[in-house]
């Protein structure tokens, strides 16, 4: 479930326009303050519901499925893993005004986990179509709450971007993309079923 926090950070990063070294030390501590802020509220309010669903569909899988799944969840976190480490691999380039360059870098990176990704993907359809009434039944008893979340990830953000205009970053339109889940179902469910449970130590 960290993995959107990760990816937003990163993409309101690029998205910032070239500093000064003090500019950008400054700039640095207000991204830490946006991630500390973003993790306290997953863990006070987010999480603590999100675990009891997520063992509850996990009490309800076969143990076959269940078997394959923790294997496959193992490989998502390890694909996560390596992709932050590319991610910030980007910093450099990004740093440097190679805009040119960081955008061949990502076509690279997303083809290079492309394959991995899809790997893990096909593996797990089979079993998100055997345990899809109890995704829905789950999604659906939580349908106002995970709106209500996504609504106050946005405005933690938004919130985030008045109270430092001096970074650039004064549409508010940026901050909307979601930070748990999507609004598609399907990579929703996706996200949900590759989830370990855990929150890394490496993301606070």
């Amino acid at each position: 479930m960290t993995r959107p926090f990760l990816i937003v950070l990163s993409l309101l990063a690029f998205t910032l326009p070239a500093l000064t070294q003090q500019q950008r030390a400054k700039r640095q501590e207000a991204v830490k303050e946006l991630r500390t802020e973003l993790r306290q509220w997953f863990m006070r309010d987010v999480l603590p519901t999100m675990s009891r669903m997520h063992s509850e569909y996990d009490a309800s899988l076969s143990r076959e499925d269940l078997a394959t799944l923790a294997r496959l969840r193992v490989d998502a976190k390890r694909l996560r893993s390596q992709v932050r480490a590319d991610m910030k691999s980007l910093k450099g380039d990004f740093e440097r005004g190679g805009r040119a360059e960081l955008r061949n870098r990502l076509k690279a990176l997303r083809e290079k986990h492309r394959e991995e990704y899809m790997r893990i993907v096909e593996q797990v359809k089979p079993i998100a179509k055997r345990s899809r009434t109890k995704l829905r039944e789950l999604f659906d008893a939580n349908e106002e709450k995970i709106e209500q979340w996504r609504a106050q990830s946005r405005k933690i953000i938004g919130d985030w971007k008045d109270d430092h205009d001096e970074l650039g970053l004064n549409d508010r339109g940026e901050g909307r993309l979601p930070l748990l889940g999507s609004s598609d179902p399907r990579k929703s469910a996706l996200r949900f079923i590759l989830w370990d449970g855990t929150v890394d130590e490496s993301d606070e």
